[in-house]
């Protein structure tokens, strides 16, 4: 497996979201803490393809469990959410 790392830029919301919704996870968020650097008022997230994997994997789980109103319509945290696991996606 490649070690190369894919870069993800995010605004400082979207980071701040993500990393509120993964601090209960340690290795998820040790992730971001180890791969935070600050560009142009933007965060670059640096991640292996495995890691974009558990991330999005958790993200998807989060999305089941609180992303949805009772009709299916998403919540905020549901759009935000499903953004998120498209940003991480690697081909």
């Amino acid at each position: 497996m490649s070690a190369e790392h894919n870069e993800f830029r995010l605004s400082a919301a979207e980071f701040s979201f993500l990393s509120q919704t993964v601090s209960g996870e340690k290795p998820l968020s040790d992730l971001l803490k180890n791969h935070e650097l600050r560009q142009s008022g933007q965060t670059v997230v640096r991640l292996s393809r495995m890691e974009c994997e558990q991330l999005r994997e958790f993200l998807t789980v989060r999305l089941a469990s609180i992303g949805f109103q009772g009709d299916y319509s998403l919540t905020e945290q549901g759009r935000t959410l499903e953004e998120l696991i498209d940003r991480f996606f690697v081909p």
